[in-house]
């Protein structure tokens, strides 16, 4: 019989054991050669008020985990993550779909999360009929997506919307756009690494209704907070800000995943200032961060994500060479309700 309970420290050495052979890694995204250490140290500081980590157990035995984790951010809150992994000689005895299932419904009744997203791998067959059977839906193709057997694959982004779900009505229409132009002269817009002295003018920007509609960000952000960000910022992220006629007009990231088999990978963010929008502010930016990624970090893939209506950020990217992928649903809260973003990447051939 199997039963289901959650993970504590005492299951450490089993969980790592599991998640360290070589056919689960190959699938879950890890390494053989990771750590005990790593798992205790996850097991401990999991954040029980938006995760939860539980076990498959037969006759005492840990034979499965499953985990569902919900997001930090403050407008991806109602997002959960979602990943699996079963000891292969049990393989094909339904213990996947008990743990997910499981998860699913402790979601749907008892968390308050409306989107739950996993990604898997494009040919794993098996495992896209059971997250289908569990009310998931492929949203996008991932190219390129993970390192395996020493090439890289492509990857599913699949989602499930909880049963019923309704998105309120927005509270507010759009801000009005800022009117295109005139183009500035690329003389004039001087790209440089952000640094700590830029907090209060990346404050500001940050707050303006017009970057958070297009961003993550929340109001109301501090000179105090950037420059502890700006000042703490690891190398995981290359930003770059960029300054016409001495004042901050915008700023892009690149973000470098820890896991080695994504290290391939960046993510990609931007910001423009609305006193510059249309002004060739965000090409400039997007030109830099592509020709970093390019020459001096080699990513094969840059990936963003960019709310669905907004078709002027859209076309940019295009320009460099980014192309769509899919569609998320209820990817943020925006306006008082729950809006899609596009997925898209750039591969460097």
């Amino acid at each position: 019989m199997i039963t289901l309970r959650a993970i504590t420290i005492d299951d450490a050495t089993d969980v790592h054991r599991l998640c360290a052979h070589a056919e689960v890694a190959r699938f879950l995204g890890g390494l053989p050669t990771d750590g005990l250490d790593g798992w205790k140290k996850r097991i401990l500081e999991l954040p029980h008020d938006r995760a939860s980590l539980i076990g498959a157990f037969e006759d005492g035995t840990l034979i499965g985990v499953a985990m569902l984790d919900g997001q930090l951010r403050a407008r991806r809150k109602h997002i959960a993550r979602m990943w699996v992994a079963v000891d292969p000689a049990r393989w094909g005895r339904g213990v996947a779909k008990q743990m997910m299932g499981a998860l699913v419904d402790a979601a749907d009744r008892w968390w308050a999360f409306v989107r739950l997203e996993l990604d898997v791998h494009a040919d794993h067959a098996r495992a896209v009929a059971l997250y289908r059977s569990l009310g998931f839906e492929v949203e996008a193709e991932k190219r390129c997506d993970m390192l395996r057997d020493g090439r890289l694959v492509d990857g599913l982004h699949m989602a499930r919307i909880r049963p019923g779900f309704t998105p309120p009505e927005e509270l507010v229409g759009p801000p009005v756009i800022a009117r295109r132009g005139p183009k500035l002269s690329p003389t004039r817009i001087r790209v440089r690494p952000h640094r700590p002295d830029d907090a209060a003018e990346m404050a500001a920007m940050q707050g303006t209704d017009s970057v958070m509609e297009g961003t993550f960000a929340t109001p109301f952000q501090s000179e105090r907070e950037w420059r502890a960000r700006l000042t703490g910022m690891d190398a995981s992220v290359r930003g770059l800000v960029a300054i016409v006629d001495g004042k901050l007009a915008g700023s892009a990231a690149l973000f470098a995943h820890a896991s080695p088999r994504l290290s391939h990978a960046c993510g990609f963010g931007i910001s423009v200032h609305p006193d510059f929008q249309g002004c060739g502010v965000g090409d400039a930016l997007t030109a830099a961060t592509c020709e970093l990624a390019d020459r001096w970090i080699g990513a094969k893939r840059i990936q963003l994500e960019v709310y669905a209506d907004n078709e002027r950020a859209q076309a940019l990217y295009r320009k460099h060479g980014f192309e769509l992928e899919g569609t998320q649903r209820y990817a943020a809260f925006r306006r008082g309700t729950y809006c899609d973003a596009r997925m898209m990447s750039r591969i460097r051939e």
